[in-house]
């Protein structure tokens, strides 16, 4: 599979992906002391399942019509960026997805700890400028990273406390 129907078998994976976790997403318990409300827990869960599922199917079509007019030999010759890591030569994709998942696990794991604005904010502030170019890093950006992660996390925590009447993990902060 060289090139050529990659991106097919990305959406075919996604699409099975998502319709998984639409099934997980319906089997999620809910717990309404007050009736029904509306949302639910299964609520933000399902619709995220959809959202994927839709967008797979939209990768899916489109590479569908990219295979049937392609007509450009596929010679599997790219040029392709490197980094050094741990003293080999890694392709800089490869070195930002692997950083970017390590961030992510991190994040999974100090979220009950430290609470979910802590974490948030840091992760957050870590994922962007870690994201962003090098020559683009300046104190006014970072600046703007930390207000806006502060700014953002607090947000999603006051609309899923208050509104959706979730509990988050406090933390250290409080």
């Amino acid at each position: 599979m060289k090139g050529k129907y990659k991106g097919l078998a990305v959406g075919i994976i996604f699409l099975v992906v998502s319709l998984l976790y639409i099934i997980g997403a319906i089997n999620i318990r809910t717990f309404t002391p007050f009736g029904h409300t509306g949302l639910n827990s299964k609520s933000i869960p399902q619709t995220l399942g959809i959202c994927m599922a839709v967008l797979s199917i939209v990768k899916i079509v489109k590479e569908v019509k990219l295979l049937s007019v392609s007509t450009v030999p596929d010679d599997g010759k790219k040029s392709v960026e490197y980094v050094t890591l741990f003293g080999k030569k890694v392709p800089k994709i490869a070195y930002a997805l692997v950083l970017t998942v390590g961030l992510i696990a991190l994040y999974i794991i100090f979220y009950r700890p430290i609470g979910f604005l802590l974490s948030s904010i840091l992760f957050l502030v870590a994922l962007t400028l870690f994201l962003c170019p090098v020559e683009k890093r300046t104190k006014k950006l970072i600046l703007f990273v930390i207000v806006f992660s502060i700014l953002f996390s607090w947000l999603v925590y006051f609309i899923f406390t208050t509104y959706f009447s979730m509990v988050l993990p406090k933390g250290i902060l409080f």
